[in-house]
């Protein structure tokens, strides 16, 4: 299994943005400590949206340069996440399935191998910004129409992916089209191209749905097994919110990989039996400190790989 993580904290940190000169040797640096130190790959995250995301607004010759940043340090982009692109409603899947080219194209440039997407409403509200919506549940707010336009622009940049070599994954979130088991599945089995697969991201989601069969995590983990291809390793802590917006609901608080409410070891030992070995990307952690969230996944991680899935 490729233990990875999303670099552009990093880059940012050392002055990265469109049109900006920025310490390359630092970010450097810091990539081939990370290599020295068990990560084998970094996935890199585009923008929520190309209004005001940097991420659009990089010209060709600034990701070329970066490209070649990324191959010295002896770390491949291995994925590019895609977030949020609502595929399905207007007025955001015409512009948002436009935006995917340009992901496309970055992606083709890296030689990456996955692209993560959520079929999702681009946010639900940041305040001073966005009006707040309620979350997308695949089981009680999709409908035929939704599935079935989803999987037509899905199947279509699938086809495009696979010109050159890429996976599609369905990341599996409480707030989209493929939020539970069911759904992925469903979704992926309409799009029915060779290269997409899930990506296990949230995993501790029966709540969703009280009252419906759907299966504890691990459950859900072993349904979706054969189909891995990618896997944002996802840590948290679940508490209830009498005061959360839309009057109470189920919220997720930050924590370490090896603590928390989903059994990642289980989990993976499932992806793992099934014979998925493509990248485990850090989506964990608790406080400001991204290095001791990072020593800590990939420490983990590599004890997993290397001693308890082979050998339980």
């Amino acid at each position: 299994m490729l233990i990875g993580f999303r670099p552009n904290p990093l880059f940012e940190k050392y002055g990265w943005a469109p049109g900006r000169e920025w310490d390359r040797q630092g970010a450097l640096a810091e990539l081939e400590f990370w290599r020295r130190h068990g990560v084998a790959i970094v996935e890199l995250a585009s923008d929520l949206r190309a209004t005001d995301g940097a991420f659009f607004r990089f010209s060709d010759a600034e990701w070329r340069d970066l490209r070649s940043l990324v191959a010295q340090s002896g770390l491949p982009m291995h994925s590019v996440l895609a977030w949020r692109r609502m595929l399905c409603r207007e007025p955001w899947a015409t512009t948002q399935s436009a935006e995917l080219h340009r992901i496309a194209w970055v992606t083709e440039l890296f030689g990456a191998k996955v692209v993560t997407i959520m079929i999702a409403f681009p946010w639900f509200g940041t305040p001073g910004r966005d009006q707040p919506r309620r979350r997308f549940r695949s089981l009680t707010d999709a409908t035929e129409g939704d599935f079935a336009l989803a999987a037509a622009r899905l199947k279509d940049y699938a086809r495009r992916l696979g010109g050159f070599g890429a996976a599609l994954t369905l990341e599996m979130h409480d707030d989209t089209l493929h939020d539970t088991a069911r759904s992925a599945l469903r979704l992926r089995e309409m799009i029915d191209e060779p290269n997409v697969g899930v990506n296990p991201d949230t995993l501790d989601n029966a709540w969703l749905y009280p009252g419906l069969p759907l299966g504890d995590a691990l459950a859900q983990a072993r349904e979706v097994a054969p189909y891995v291809n990618h896997w944002h390793v996802k840590q948290f802590r679940r508490a209830w919110s009498a005061t959360a917006w839309m009057g109470g609901d189920w919220i997720l608080g930050g924590a370490h990989v090896d603590e928390g409410d989903q059994p990642i070891a289980e989990m993976g030992q499932a992806f793992w039996d099934a014979g998925f070995r493509g990248a485990a990307i850090l989506e964990s952690g608790g406080g400001a400190d991204f290095t001791a969230a990072l020593r800590r996944h990939v420490t983990y991680l590599r004890w997993l790989v290397e001693e308890y899935w082979p050998r339980t």
